[in-house]
């Protein structure tokens, strides 16, 4: 059984959390870039795919610091 692309496997990732999505590539596609525009993400999904493994983070030092607030408000960032 072939193993899915890295593109595939992340939006299967992606619908896995948020099934609402699943076979909504387009807005996938759409809200990664919104992301990477925003300095949230490292690059749109798809274009990442090519330079990063599911295993690596895809945020950004900002995205990083944006999901801590997120997470916990009340905690002082750095």
């Amino acid at each position: 059984m072939p193993r899915p692309s890295a593109d595939a496997a992340k939006a299967m990732a992606i619908e896995a959390g948020m099934p609402e999505l699943t076979n909504r590539h387009d807005l996938i596609d759409r809200y990664a870039r919104a992301l990477a525009t925003a300095g949230l993400i490292l690059d749109p999904i798809t274009a990442m795919m090519y330079q990063t493994t599911l295993s690596q983070p895809a945020t950004t030092d900002l995205g990083n610091e944006f999901l801590a607030f997120s997470t916990d408000p009340e905690t002082k960032a750095d």
